[in-house]
């Protein structure tokens, strides 16, 4: 993945790296997002996603960028879309 920054010569945002994958000839992408106060104070809660391309859901983003709102009216027109996904919470 360091290669990938070095090529891109910054911090990658929201749809860099996708874009990136896609020069690549990478046809098949999976996205991932965790949330949680850590492994010591629990839970977290990790989410990976696949969606067609070009991407049918428009505002997707950093979960922690995102307002609860704007979250919670994203989650089912991610699963609609998505090419397949799962959920995981893991609690101590």
């Amino acid at each position: 993945m360091s290669d990938l920054f070095a090529a891109l010569d910054m911090t990658p945002v929201c749809g860099q790296v996708e874009d990136w994958a896609h020069t690549q000839g990478y046809t098949l992408l999976i996205g991932l997002d965790e949330a949680g106060r850590g492994p010591l104070a629990g839970p977290v809660v990790a989410a990976a996603v696949s969606l067609p391309d070009p991407y049918p859901v428009d505002g997707i983003n950093d979960s922690k960028k995102l307002s609860e709102n704007r979250r919670e009216a994203l989650f089912d027109r991610i699963q609609s879309h998505a090419l397949g996904y799962a959920i995981c919470a893991v609690e101590r």
